[in-house]
């Protein structure tokens, strides 16, 4: 994952995740960023209030996900 930007929800994102047994290492909008993404995959862009780029790299099936985003 290469993240610059923020995530407005994160923590309430967070806690959602918290609440599928996601455990968290630091209190980052970069951590949970990546983990909605192996919760949901590219839906879970819809679920970011945010402004950011990021690129995510599968290994599995050698991917790479691009996206932007500025919500209002």
């Amino acid at each position: 994952l290469i993240y610059n930007g923020e995530t407005y929800n994160y923590r309430k994102l967070r806690e959602s995740l918290k609440s599928k047994n996601y455990q968290f290492e630091t209190d980052s909008d970069t951590e949970v960023v990546l983990n909605m993404f192996a919760e949901y995959g590219t839906d879970s862009f819809r679920l970011l209030f945010c402004m950011f780029g990021v690129a995510v790299y599968n290994k599995k099936n050698n991917t790479m996900v691009l996206v932007m985003e500025m919500s209002q």
